[in-house]
């Protein structure tokens, strides 16, 4: 039997060991920091891109309502859109970041809160709009030009 220090003992010291958790904390830190700028970069896009796929379904459902009006109400403005179909009555407005369209007075958001800057609307001719959409957090626009029915 053999009793005291050995030489032939293969365990680590309590110094080595904490060496070695140095070395790794200098090489892990890094690392995390690289992997959780590239998790922030992938929400960013993901975020954008839902972002976009909202402003172009606001657009092409603006658009089909646009083609399918009568007409185009004197209430419309730069920041909204009154418009008439048979006897229906169209409004589409920003409000909080969101879309709502109103039909008759009963209104929903057809984007979700924050999906949207900016929303405006222009008219270059008679019974013609022009409507522009900003995704939150984009230069980036939609843009379309439609014309009533009538």
């Amino acid at each position: 039997m053999q009793y005291g220090l050995g030489i032939n003992k293969k365990n680590f010291t309590i110094i080595e060991l904490l060496i070695g958790i140095c070395i790794s904390g200098i090489i892990l830190i890094p690392a995390f920091h690289i992997l959780s700028s590239a998790l922030l970069a992938v929400k960013t896009a993901a975020r954008n891109s839902s972002n976009f796929q909202h402003a172009q379904s606001a657009m092409t459902t603006i658009t089909s309502d646009i083609r399918g009006a009568d007409c185009i109400n004197p209430a419309s403005t730069d920041k909204r859109l009154v418009i008439s179909s048979g006897p229906d009555i169209i409004l589409y407005e920003l409000g909080s970041g969101k879309i709502k369209r109103s039909v008759n007075s009963y209104g929903q958001y057809i984007t979700p809160d924050g999906a949207i800057k900016d929303m405006k609307f222009s008219y270059p001719f008679d019974r013609s709009v022009k409507t522009e959409i900003y995704p939150n957090a984009s230069t980036d626009r939609f843009t379309g030009e439609s014309t009533c029915k009538n």
